[in-house]
């Protein structure tokens, strides 16, 4: 069992965090013992247009890790599943997708694995709050059964609460819940001839100013206009668009959940100065007009969008349990280094990243490749310039 254990002297009050990428699925339980009196409002799951929203800033509280887990797609899921090279597939017009399958097996491997460690089974009960990060930039495509499927899947979850099974996620891509099973990831730059296009209709410099970048391959915005170009009686039998980290949001709380706005600064989609969706660029991606309902709702960074849906009760989660919008992989960067005004961070990885912190919008725009709302300074901004293999 991939995992590790740091004994505590007591029950403490426990933080899990997930990370969704495209390599792996990765969870880490931390003791958090102020968490209890940041997470001390009350919300409701049952419907998101009810939900009262709170944000938690600054969750930087010395913790302790008391157990992790890492789901590798390519070794850790099982043979019966099918799976290869992490579910990514590449075509012969050079797009590349990845697998719906691939994130559902993860998360049902993970969650057994929780409720048979003989250490984490008795502390599932202690988890306070969920929140995490995953793959930027890339999408799920749900089908009109899709919603559905999602309620039924959490309702079946509430009934099997305590039986010691648990219900499973990937019954959902079984059923039917995906109007296509192949997600766009951010490894896809096939959209690179229609976002000079759509950077020459709209202008690149004001495209910039509006999204926080020009129009970008391996962006969402761009891949959801390829999609709704290439294959429109698909598209038109979408009816819900998510970033993969609402997608993660969604099987935490048991409905599709909304997006928050860092993460959602990702699309080419998302105006920065009304943090709604810009329907100039909306029209060009799709002039049909439908793009805008088949979209997340977006909320603050930070923001509790209910409590754990019925799957994760039937693991053992208790029904308390707190969900955080789940966010980007580069916001989550940028939330665990708590980045203040006028600071920068550098990452010297696969891709060279800085990150610069501004507390207005222009200067950030004017600064770099990609911008987007600091999530846990509301107002402030971060510039992030990559250059990829440190080129």
């Amino acid at each position: 069992m991939p995992s590790t254990f740091v004994p505590a002297a007591s029950t403490p009050s426990i933080f899990l965090g997930l990370d969704l990428s495209t390599q792996s699925l990765s969870i880490t339980a931390l003791s958090c013992p102020t968490l209890p009196a940041i997470l001390d409002d009350d919300t409701s799951n049952e419907d998101t247009s009810n939900l009262e929203y709170r944000k938690i800033e600054n969750l930087t509280n010395s913790s302790n890790v008391i157990w992790s887990t890492s789901v590798n797609y390519s070794s850790s899921l099982p043979t019966s599943s099918g799976i290869t090279q992490s579910g990514i597939t590449q075509s012969p017009s050079g797009t590349i997708t990845q697998s719906v399958s691939v994130y559902l097996h993860a998360l049902d491997v993970a969650m057994s694995r929780m409720s048979e460690d003989g250490v984490m089974s008795r502390m599932i009960k202690h988890v306070k709050a969920i929140g995490g990060g995953a793959q930027q930039h890339g999408a799920v495509y749900w089908s009109g059964e899709g919603e559905k499927l999602v309620k039924n899947m959490n309702e079946e979850g509430r009934s099997n609460q305590g039986d010691g099974k648990g219900t499973k996620f990937q019954g959902l891509e079984e059923k039917g819940a995906f109007s296509r099973t192949e997600c766009t990831i951010w490894m896809d730059s096939s959209t690179t001839s229609l976002c000079s296009e759509l950077n020459s209709l709209i202008g690149e410099e004001e495209v910039r100013s509006c999204t926080g970048a020009s129009f970008t391959p391996r962006f969402t915005g761009p891949q959801i206009g390829k999609f709704a170009r290439e294959d429109k009686e698909c598209y038109k039998r979408t009816e819900r668009i998510q970033l993969i980290s609402t997608f993660l949001t969604s099987m935490l709380v048991g409905y599709l959940a909304p997006a928050d706005y860092a993460d959602s600064s990702g699309q080419n989609l998302l105006n920065l100065r009304t943090l709604g969706y810009d329907k100039r660029i909306l029209s060009a991606l799709d002039p049909t007009g439908s793009l805008h309902e088949k979209l997340s709702k977006v909320v603050p960074s930070c923001t509790v969008v209910g409590k754990v849906g019925g799957v994760l009760r039937s693991y053992g989660f208790n029904e308390e349990c707190k969900v955080i919008a789940i966010t980007g992989d580069n916001p989550a960067t940028a939330c665990s280094m708590n980045l203040g005004t006028a600071s920068a961070a550098l990452s010297l990885g696969t891709s060279d990243t800085l990150m610069t912190t501004f507390s207005d919008l222009d200067s950030a725009t004017s600064s770099g490749s990609f911008t987007f709302p600091n999530p846990t300074k509301e107002g402030t901004f971060i510039n992030m310039t990559c250059c990829t293999n440190g080129g």
